[in-house]
């Protein structure tokens, strides 16, 4: 037995400790899937703070196993398009896993201002990072900007995942 359980008569099992633990932390920091339930709230009113945001989502179709179902989501919010005209022409596109029950990953769009400085301009959270889904990224991301005139712009990437493919 542990220094602890003699000098203070706990009589927890390491199980019962656990599950305590476990319960605090769900309760702190809530249920992932109801989390991702409330995402279409919070676009609404995301909008409604600012028309100039841009956000759009897409569900599960029809004949998936979840029609109707969150699968991904991308944002612009209304300052970073605003930035957005001001930056150099360089544009990173990176991913990253998140650390979710769900393991879905964030797809990143950067600039770099006057000052050095990287700019996050938009992002996605999507599924898996592959060809499908940078393409819905960018589709998104060149719709918020439609008077860019993107042969001007170098785009820095890792080459991973279907990057090169949804750029063309």
């Amino acid at each position: 037995q542990s220094n602890e359980r003699l000098q203070y008569n706990n009589t927890i099992s390491y199980q019962q400790a656990y599950r305590t633990i476990r319960a605090i932390i769900q309760e702190i920091d809530g249920d992932e899937a109801e989390c991702f339930s409330k995402i279409p709230a919070y676009l609404q009113r995301y909008v409604e703070a600012d028309q100039d945001n841009f956000a759009q989502t897409q569900q599960g179709e029809e004949d998936s196993e979840n029609p109707g179902a969150f699968q991904a989501i991308f944002m612009a919010p209304a300052g970073t398009k605003h930035a957005f005209e001001h930056l150099r022409p360089f544009i990173r596109l990176d991913g990253a896993i998140t650390k979710f029950k769900f393991r879905m990953q964030l797809l990143t769009i950067c600039g770099i201002d006057a000052s050095d400085e990287v700019l996050p301009v938009a992002w996605g959270l999507v599924p898996i990072e592959n060809t499908k889904w940078w393409t819905w990224v960018l589709e998104g991301f060149r719709g918020c900007f439609p008077n860019a005139n993107w042969e001007d712009y170098v785009f820095i990437s890792d080459r991973e995942k279907g990057i090169p493919a949804s750029l063309t």
